[in-house]
């Protein structure tokens, strides 16, 4: 669909194969064969309404859907099942496109690279009011990855039991989001995993029963000021460091949380290396490592991140521990200076 009048309501779209060895071009744009099982946008505005897309199969990206060239697509009440893409997107993939998706659900997609449901490549991605369930990813972002300079706001989205090698919910490289009001529960893989990504931000989340090697709900690498908000951070289990968050060269502002109940070998409420984070207003309790610092461990910075009315009680094995790090205590400043 190229066609900015185009609409297309309450279609089922099932078991397509994109499997082409050349592209073809429709109305002056390229068509690659290998992606869009169900179906392909280009430059297009594109709306779908009430549609499923079932079984479909694409040698490439985009089993379900593809979406290309400053599209503008708008995705209403959509559903996603059961589609594969041998490379990623397994449900949806757009690149170089703005889509609008509202009330569609995305359940048991797959890619055996990266984006088990959907794949953002430099593209503006809004989507609300939705659901990401039983989706994989063999790679990265089995519900959502985000990749090169691609940006957007999520809220509203029951993103649960998704699985991938990291960031089973969702996964940002290069690339940032606000996230508002989502619940990522009970994935495997991390919660949310973040590398080299400005600005991120996560607003009233629930943050839950998540497991992975380190960072269960949050892994977050190399991002320039990520504000974490208002969100529960509850019953994540790491192998390793970090059950709650963990942090390397990401100085997170954390506001409003609670952080409760999760597990890991060090800091398994929250695990930090080389980051001045700075904590507000939370509390970090009943948090069990089995090794030291349950509720908070820093590594390799030159102080504890301030606690500012804070507290952290019935953690396991030492509240607070440091090591490479100047000062063996947190500091709690009686104000905000």
């Amino acid at each position: 669909a190229n066609n900015s009048n185009t609409i297309l309501d309450g279609f089922t779209i099932k078991s397509g194969y994109s499997n082409g060895n050349n592209s073809i071009v429709v109305n002056a744009q390229t068509i690659i064969s290998k992606s869009g099982a169900g179906i392909y946008v280009s430059a297009s505005l594109a709306r779908i309404l009430n549609c499923t897309f079932s079984n479909n199969n694409a040698v490439l990206n985009g089993a379900g859907l593809y979406d290309t060239l400053a599209s503008a697509l708008q995705l209403t009440n959509c559903k996603f099942l059961s589609n594969t893409a041998q490379n990623n997107g397994g449900g949806f993939y757009c690149v170089n496109a703005s889509p609008v998706l509202t009330s569609s659900t995305f359940t048991q997609n797959a890619a055996t690279t990266n984006g088990g449901a959907l794949y953002a490549n430099n593209s503006y991605v809004t989507i609300n009011s939705g659901s990401y369930s039983g989706n994989v990813a063999t790679g990265n972002g089995g519900a959502i990855y985000f990749g090169n300079g691609s940006s957007g706001s999520i809220s509203s989205q029951k993103i649960s039991g998704n699985t991938a090698l990291k960031g089973a919910g969702f996964y940002s490289s290069y690339s940032t989001a606000e996230l508002f009001h989502c619940s990522i529960n009970s994935n495997n893989g991390n919660a949310v995993y973040a590398v080299n990504s400005p600005g991120l931000v996560f607003d009233d989340c629930a943050v839950k029963s998540n497991v992975s090697g380190s960072g269960a709900g949050f892994y977050l690498v190399e991002c320039v000021s990520p504000v974490i908000k208002n969100c529960s951070i509850l019953g994540n289990q790491a192998v390793t460091d970090g059950g709650g968050i963990f942090t390397y060269h990401a100085s997170i502002k954390l506001t409003n949380c609670l952080i409760a109940g999760n597990a890991g070998v060090r800091g398994a409420g929250i695990y930090s290396t080389e980051s001045a984070n700075i904590i507000s207003n939370c509390t970090i309790t009943g948090n069990k490592g089995s090794s030291f610092g349950a509720a908070f461990t820093s590594h390799k910075h030159q102080r504890f991140s301030p606690l500012r009315n804070s507290c952290a009680l019935n953690n396991g094995l030492k509240n607070f521990s440091a090591f490479g790090s100047l000062v063996k205590k947190p500091l709690f400043p009686s104000s905000e200076k």
